[in-house]
């Protein structure tokens, strides 16, 4: 088949305006829905509520209980302390929604103590203190940054001659 340039445009404008007259309808049929998504969920008896602004994770409560089973089970066992590097243990274990990359980071129950320690990149910091955090040590993975913690205002410079405090 042989198009010109014209028809080829001519055809395609019809095209593109019988979708956005399509288009138009199912916008002004869902604004009426906006700010009501509840209103998508299937009517199940048996499926949970929606959740509310500020339940994204499950109360603090429960990660420490779980913390606790934990460090039960492993304590009969004659262990003194757990370090979980799993992304998924992390979650579960700590409830700190941690998305692990190919940055090493721990989380540390010790078993005699209700307490949570973290070793995690510096990126990380804040999101892990915002959570459950007795204690946490951060690394820079950049090799200039060695001795160096911005968050602190101290600078390192790679040729290590020069230290700022900040």
């Amino acid at each position: 088949m042989d198009l010109s340039r014209r028809s080829f445009l001519k055809t395609m404008g019809i095209g593109a305006a019988g979708t956005g007259l399509g288009m138009n309808t199912s916008a002004s049929s869902l604004d009426s829905l906006q700010g009501h998504s509840e209103k998508f969920l299937v009517k199940d008896p048996d499926h949970p509520k929606a959740a509310s602004k500020g339940t994204e994770r499950l109360p603090l409560s429960w990660y420490k209980k779980t913390a606790k089973r934990l460090r039960e089970k492993v304590g009969e066992l004659g262990v003194d302390v757990v370090v979980l590097a799993d992304s998924w243990n992390l979650t579960y274990f700590s409830g700190c929604f941690l998305t692990k990359t190919e940055r090493p980071c721990w989380c540390v129950f010790p078993v005699n103590n209700d307490a949570i320690y973290w070793w995690s990149p510096g990126l990380d910091n804040e999101l892990v203190k915002s959570w459950w955090c007795t204690e946490m040590n951060y690394y820079y993975d950049y090799p200039h940054t060695i001795g160096g913690y911005f968050d602190q205002g101290k600078v390192v410079f790679p040729n290590n001659r020069i230290s700022l405090s900040i």
